[in-house]
This record gives structure tokens, C-alpha cells and sequence, in this order.
């Protein structure tokens, strides 16, 4: 598991499989996360065969601890 962070986007990426490849990505679900903010989600990646491939948080200073965002990869 790896987590990117990209500071012009505030997103970040959680890589739950290895070396993901745009192609490797069958279909993404957007998933609400805070009834208080309709904008609010985080985009989840599956593969064919139906496995998270990885998770994307937008408007992720908002929403992960500065201690993750700090120790993430640049992205």
C-alpha cells in the first residue's frame, strides 16, 4: 500500500495495489463520505475482476491528518 499526495489537486491516492496503471482501471465508483458536505467523496477504483485498486480523496487537507499528507509521496 502506497499513498501519493498531489498539493495543485489537494488530492491524495491510496494505492491498495501494486504498480496500478490507468489501463488496469475497469471502472471507478464516486462515494459520498460527509452528509455535512454534498461535496465531499472519495473516488474508489476497481478492477475487472471487481478489486480495489486504489482511492482517491479530494480535498484531501480537509481531510486527512497533516501527519499522513506529510508523509505521503509526491504525486
Amino acid at each position: 500500500m502506497n499513498i501519493t499526495y498531489d498539493p495543485d489537486a489537494d488530492a491524495a491516492y491510496i494505492s491498495i495495489a501494486d504498480n496500478i496503471v490507468e489501463e488496469h482501471v475497469h471502472h471507478t465508483v464516486e462515494v459520498p463520505f460527509s452528509p455535512n458536505d454534498e461535496n465531499s467523496y472519495v473516488n474508489v477504483d476497481f478492477s475487472q475482476n471487481g478489486n480495489v485498486l486504489g482511492i482517491e480523496i479530494l480535498d484531501a487537507s480537509s481531510h486527512l491528518d497533516p501527519h499522513v499528507i506529510a508523509s505521503a509521496q509526491a504525486g
